[in-house]
């Protein structure tokens, strides 16, 4: 886990760099005490003087996640791995996603029953 420095408005942010999220989830602490995480899809972070700067295509809230949906979507990712003439990066991209839609997921449902 890396801990960015404090930016105005937010106590930190977290990135997640567990493997099986793929380098994809960010957690904002806000000042005001809660915090919330969120799932990348492409794009990148950079931290510095202060500041923390996301750039990406798409951030999913992690609460907007359904388990199933993800389970869904990994299945469907998973058939099309094996299928002749499908674009090999857009597979791959669509299986990692749906493989830290799951995970992320899973993480999630962990904590609302630990809470």
């Amino acid at each position: 886990m890396s801990r960015f420095p404090p930016v105005p408005g937010y106590s930190g942010a977290s990135c997640d760099q567990d493997l099986s999220l793929l380098d994809r989830s960010v957690r904002l602490d806000l000042t005001e005490g809660w915090s919330r995480w969120y799932l990348l899809d492409g794009g990148f972070s950079q931290a510095g003087d202060g500041i923390l700067t996301l750039l990406t295509e798409n951030a999913l809230p992690a609460d907007s996640i359904s388990l199933e949906e993800a389970k869904a979507q990994l299945a469907e990712a998973a058939a099309r791995v094996t299928v002749s003439g499908e674009d090999r990066s857009r597979v791959d991209h669509d299986y990692q996603l749906a493989l830290a839609k799951k995970s992320m997921a899973e993480m999630m449902s962990g904590r609302s029953k630990a809470n």
